[in-house]
């Protein structure tokens, strides 16, 4: 297995002898997958917008390309659109992160939120403070 990373510069490493591309990023990198080149299948675990969603159907309506979507563009997919409709495709409601472990971890989270809130400390992973 090789793995490549993607830094927003340009997307030169996934194309050739790649059977797959698995998206797991941020969206902001400054780049777009578009005419990826080479993989067979493609997942989307990351954002949406990394991927050019015309691209993608036109690859996968031409039959060269699968693709598993935990994300999309525009998120929600609306009932129309021709994703649903499109062969090679699974399209997951956006819960790709969620496991057996989600929910021990969760409570493990918030039982220590509770204690720092209570001691009068920082809480953790605060995104913004208002």
């Amino acid at each position: 297995m090789r793995v490549l990373v993607f830094d927003g510069e340009g997307t030169t490493g996934l194309s050739g002898s790649s059977t797959s591309c698995s998206l797991v990023a941020p969206l902001g990198l400054g780049g777009r997958v578009a005419g990826v080149g080479g993989p067979q299948a493609v997942v989307n675990l990351a954002r949406g917008k990394i991927v050019d969603t015309g691209a993608l159907l036109a690859e996968l309506s031409a039959g060269r390309l699968r693709a598993a979507l935990d994300v999309t563009d525009p998120e929600p997919l609306p009932p129309d659109h021709p994703l649903w409709r499109t062969p090679g495709v699974i399209i997951t409601p956006h819960v790709g992160g969620n496991t057996r472990a989600t929910d021990p971890r969760l409570l493990r989270l918030l039982r220590e939120q509770i204690v720092r809130l209570q001691a009068g400390e920082d809480l953790l992973n605060v995104v913004a403070r208002t």
